[in-house]
């Protein structure tokens, strides 16, 4: 049904500095974007969720017109984590919610975090 394709930068950043993320939705069919998602995304560290986009909403959900969704999130510290990326519903519609999983590794490396994002 969609396909989500997660983008970031910078690949190395600053400790304190937020890293930026992009996700960019599409349908899995056409390969055509996905007009007017409900979405979110959430950060989560060894099962507990650090971050979720709508809450700094206060709203169940963020709603993107043109299929794409920015985020940006502090890691506090290098290791594991898991990027997740949530759609809720589409053209107006609430769909059978869909989540993309990115596991992605944050390392430390002189004043800097390196971060990979897989699949």
């Amino acid at each position: 049904m969609i396909n989500v394709k997660l983008e970031y930068a910078p690949q190395a950043f600053k400790i304190g500095i937020p890293e930026f993320f992009k996700a960019t939705l599409s349908y899995k069919d056409t390969k055509e974007i996905a007009l007017h998602a409900d979405t979110d995304i959430l950060i989560s560290k060894d099962g507990k969720e650090l971050f979720k986009e709508s809450s700094g909403y206060s709203k169940p959900h963020v709603h993107t017109p043109n299929g794409i969704v920015l985020s940006s999130y502090k890691f506090a510290d290098s290791g594991q984590y898991v990027i997740s990326v949530k759609v809720l519903g589409l053209n107006f519609m609430p769909v059978n919610p869909k989540q993309e999983n990115f596991a992605t590794n944050v390392t430390h490396s002189n004043d800097k975090y390196l971060i990979q994002i897989g699949k």
